[in-house]
């Protein structure tokens, strides 16, 4: 059996003598800009919807913002959900006017039973919520309640996230979140557990307008 000390030492020795002569593995022809997956030519709606719903996932469609609020309110009622919490100013306000016993301080989100929030994007390709902290403490209410419900535009829904990042140069935030179907763990005798280390259930309400 070989000593594996010297084997280490051998294996060390091949990386330092590439690390020095790195650029003879430099390939100026390397394509770093095509997708490495295949792209599905659907709509992104459907897209978005199919890939949301195999994560566990809800999508809701909604004509406009009275739809929205109407649909909302019926997913309350089923739901049995008796307090919501809220910190975003343009959501506060739609969802005040209608007299949704809404809560409005970040610690309201540890006993609420339920979060609302908008969202940086939708991802179609992998049916995520992409959510950054400059969106009001989004982060912490999409974290704590057990249902997380999220209200999206029709000129929110992107492909990939390079795709954000070009149509949106130059954003920029302390940390980006992107939330694929509800918190979910196998690590206790790999079963599958849903809301393990967040919310159980999380509803995308997509509103088919563009944003005012």
């Amino acid at each position: 059996m070989s000593d594996p000390i010297s084997s280490k030492e051998k294996v060390l020795k091949k990386l330092r003598k590439a690390l020095l002569q790195k650029d003879i593995f430099f390939n100026p022809d390397l394509d770093f800009d095509s997708d490495v997956f295949v792209r599905d030519e659907r709509p992104l709606m459907e897209v978005f919807s199919t890939n949301m719903e195999e994560v566990a996932g809800s999508v809701i469609l909604c004509k406009n913002e009275y739809h929205f609020l109407d649909q909302l309110l019926s997913l309350i009622e089923e739901k049995d959900l008796k307090e919501l919490v809220c910190l975003e100013e343009e959501l506060k306000t739609m969802l005040l006017h209608v007299e949704l016993p809404v809560k409005l301080k970040a610690e309201d989100s540890l006993t609420a039973d339920a979060g609302i929030t908008g969202c940086d994007a939708l991802i179609a390709r992998t049916g995520s919520v992409l959510l950054s902290s400059r969106k009001n403490l989004s982060r912490t209410i999409s974290a704590y309640p057990p249902v997380h419900i999220v209200l999206a535009y029709r000129d929110q829904l992107i492909y990939g996230l390079k795709e954000f990042f070009k149509k949106n140069d130059g954003a920029q935030s302390s940390s980006w979140s992107i939330i694929t179907g509800p918190s979910r763990t196998s690590d206790i005798e790999r079963t599958l557990v849903l809301g393990a280390h967040g919310p159980k259930e999380i509803y995308v309400f997509i509103i088919d307008e563009d944003r005012g």
